[in-house]
């Protein structure tokens, strides 16, 4: 994903600047990810990793910040590719990436973008390409990249993304890396629906009152949910100007992702530092 490496008896190609285009797992690409060269383990095959995307639910033409992260214990640097698509056309590109000095995108042709009618790809930077190397050699745990990514100007319907991550070992080579894929399925908000938000210093701890019915936590009051860490929370409470919730049980700790939707509509998400036992 950092450079394809294939060898033959008879020839020799190699990707310095990065993972090529259709390397996402996409099945209207064909299904081929990173794996294609980084082949020392087969994708998905080590639990202790993956490959998350965080997306909401589009406002069509209104840009949103999608969210690619790449974990793995052992890891020492990371790679990412992905791509948007049309839920009931996937070989149709689904809006546009705009790719900030940590990215660069190109198009299913191999060129650089914009791609038009060709489907495009968002991937890291490495130093071979850019002046910014995103492969973040040396960082221990994950990586997080955060992409610009404007939605199709109308709605048209359900768009599905597609990463494929590398959690790789460092070693300057296609060998010793892992490689996940993943995908996530978003629809268009509810028209007229109103975008809430997360004030900056917003997620702080509060009283958990007798909100149980029937012996259940209820995820959801009047249309509004919180999701910390892609899990759902219970929500106790549920204003226009507050919304008190429980975290949910999660063995993360460290910087978490928290999203307040309501009808149906996102708010962007705010990150938050998680200990074993806060935010509550």
């Amino acid at each position: 994903m950092f450079g394809a490496l294939f060898a033959s008896p008879v020839f020799l190609i190699a990707f310095s600047t990065g993972p090529p285009p259709l390397r996402t797992g996409a099945a209207a690409d064909g299904g081929i990810n990173c794996t294609a060269c980084h082949r020392s383990f087969d994708v998905n095959s080590d639990p202790r990793g993956r490959v998350v995307i965080t997306a909401f639910n589009y406002t069509p033409g209104v840009k949103q910040t999608v969210r690619v992260r790449v974990e793995h214990p052992e890891a020492r640097r990371w790679g990412f590719e992905l791509t948007a698509r049309l839920v009931n056309d996937p070989g149709r590109q689904a809006g546009a990436f705009t790719p900030s000095r940590d990215q660069r995108r190109v198009c299913s042709n191999n060129q650089a973008g914009p791609c038009n009618n060709l489907t495009e790809f968002v991937t890291h930077t490495h130093p071979a390409d850019s002046s910014f190397d995103s492969t973040f050699p040396g960082t221990v745990g994950g990586n997080t990249w955060e992409i610009e990514w404007t939605p199709p100007a109308t709605n048209e319907g359900a768009v599905i993304f597609y990463a494929a991550g590398n959690a790789a070992d460092n070693s300057g080579s296609n060998t010793g890396d892992r490689i996940f894929t993943t995908s996530l399925t978003i629809g268009a908000s509810a028209p007229g629906g109103i975008r809430p938000s997360i004030t900056r210093g917003g997620v702080v701890e509060a009283s958990w009152d007798a909100a149980i019915q029937g012996g259940n936590l209820p995820t959801q009051l009047n249309g509004v949910s919180v999701m910390v860490n892609n899990r759902p929370a219970t929500i106790s409470f549920a204003s226009p100007g507050q919304v008190n919730a429980l975290a949910p049980i999660d063995d993360t700790v460290g910087d978490v992702q928290v999203v307040l939707t309501n009808g149906g509509a996102s708010s962007e998400a705010l990150v938050v530092r998680k200990a074993a036992a806060a935010p509550a």
